[in-house]
């Protein structure tokens, strides 16, 4: 397959096809190839759940609890001044926000202001002044709000601060922090397809769908459907002379030619079927 994707060997060549077109899902008209780079994310998001969870059997949710975050909630940490491979953790947060469910018991394990909580995301991001308009503190616990299971928040003057109590999540259970999934669990093949990005499906991807499928010549078609084979009238460093060396009709050698015009192409398909 490296020889049809790229120019020769292991050399730097041409490419025929964008790497992420080949990685794309075969329904969306690619192979289905795993990105080293989304990978790389998914795994990397692994480390970042066990922060969120707040892990206490890992030595390194410990050691960055200690040292990288000291007392601070990782949705606020700072990403400027950390390592190159906490600061690459860090900014996969944005990402995690609308799949991170928090469920709500006591509230005495969230913070009020710096958990993701609430429908809205991290509330002092969303109300800087929050604080200073609620007169609650930045360091609150969820539970200063919560007595027997209701909500119990001061009355709010600020107009633009009164959404915080729109809309507020239910009390279930005891205070957990869940994976937006059936079963509440992370696993890695949720977090690749939440940075893979997500496109169109094209019609012609059942042909290369099912057991019966030969992998050369599925890769062959998909190379002519994207255009992408090295026929002669996209080698322009051959010569002038670009004419289909197989009918001698002096008709230009193109894609649509080879497959559907050339007298030749169209004899050897004849025959194929009658040996089927």
């Amino acid at each position: 397959m490296r020889k049809f994707l790229w120019h020769g060997g292991g050399d730097t060549g041409i490419a025929k096809v964008a790497w992420a077109e080949v990685c794309k899902p075969i329904e969306e008209g690619g192979q289905g190839i795993r990105s080293l780079e989304q990978l790389n994310k998914a795994l990397l998001s692994r480390h970042f759940w066990a922060v969120v969870q707040r892990d206490t059997t890992s030595i390194w949710v410990l050691w960055i609890t200690t040292y990288r975050l000291k007392k601070v909630i990782v949705w606020m940490a700072g990403a400027h001044t950390s390592s190159w491979s906490w600061h690459k953790i860090l900014r996969l947060r944005n990402q995690f926000l609308g799949h991170v469910v928090y469920q709500i018991g006591s509230g005495e394990s969230f913070s009020l202001w710096q958990d993701p909580w609430h429908r809205l995301g991290v509330l002092n991001h969303r109300f800087p002044r929050g604080p200073q308009a609620t007169g609650i503190l930045l360091d609150a616990k969820l539970a200063d709000v919560l007595c027997n299971g209701e909500w119990t928040w001061p009355e709010i003057l600020d107009i633009e601060h009164r959404e915080i109590t729109h809309q507020l999540p239910p009390m279930i259970g005891t205070d957990c922090i869940l994976w937006d999934s059936h079963n509440g669990m992370f696993i890695n093949i949720d977090a690749y397809k939440l940075f893979q990005p997500t496109g169109l499906k094209v019609p012609w991807a059942p042909l290369f769908m099912g057991p019966f499928k030969i992998p050369r010549n599925c890769f062959i078609l998909w190379l002519e459907i994207l255009g992408r084979l090295s026929t002669l009238d996209r080698s322009w460093w051959l010569g002038p002379d670009r004419s289909c060396v197989l009918c001698n009709r002096n008709e230009l050698e193109s894609h649509n030619h080879l497959f559907f015009e050339c007298e030749f192409s169209k004899e050897c398909r004849r025959l194929l079927r009658l040996e089927v």
